[in-house]
């Protein structure tokens, strides 16, 4: 995964591959559980392509926030700090 170069990702829900380029990790956690071992961990991935055949595809935060990535008709990035 580490290596330089494109690589595909494969999403079930859509039926779809993605091109995506690895970027980084983080945030490793290792948690025994039963004799196995379960690693948890942030995964970076840059996604050169945005929209696929016409269809539009919408970003999200793990807590569930869209990412704009477009708005009229102009590509803009919405990353605006939500008050909690």
């Amino acid at each position: 995964m580490i290596q330089p170069g494109e690589r595909r990702l494969y999403v079930e829900f859509t039926g779809e591959e993605f091109s995506c380029y690895y970027k980084n990790t983080s945030g490793f956690t290792f948690t025994p559980m039963l004799g196995k071992l379960l690693v948890e961990f942030n995964l970076t991935l840059v996604f050169p392509v945005f929209r696929i055949d016409e269809t539009d595809y919408i970003l999200a935060t793990e807590r569930d926030e869209w990412i704009v990535l477009e708005q009229d008709g102009e590509t803009a990035i919405d990353l605006k700090q939500a008050d909690y």
